[in-house]
C-alpha cells in the first residue's frame, strides 16, 4: 500500500501520459496489496481455528470489522 501511494504521488505535475501510466501502476499495486491482505485475513480466520470451534472463531473474527466501522468515525 505505501508503494501504491508513492506511485500515485508521482502522477502530479507531469505530462498526461506519465500521469496515466503512474495512476495505472499505482492501481495495480493497490489491487495486489489488497489481494494479499485478503488472503492473509482468510488464513487467519480459517486455518488457525480448530475444526470443532470454527463458528466461534468466525464470529469473533467478524467483530473486528464491525468494531472498526463503529469506532472509526468517532476517533
Amino acid at each position: 500500500m505505501p508503494a501504491s501511494r508513492a506511485v500515485f504521488a508521482l502522477s502530479s505535475g507531469v505530462s498526461a501520459w506519465v500521469a496515466v501510466s503512474a495512476l495505472v501502476a499505482g492501481a495495480v499495486l493497490q489491487v495486489l496489496a489488497e489481494m494479499q491482505q485478503s488472503a492473509g485475513s482468510w488464513q487467519l480466520a480459517f486455518d488457525l481455528a480448530p475444526a470443532d470451534r470454527m463458528g466461534e472463531y468466525q464470529g469473533f473474527f467478524g467483530t473486528g470489522v464491525t468494531v472498526a466501522r463503529t469506532m472509526g468515525p468517532s476517533s
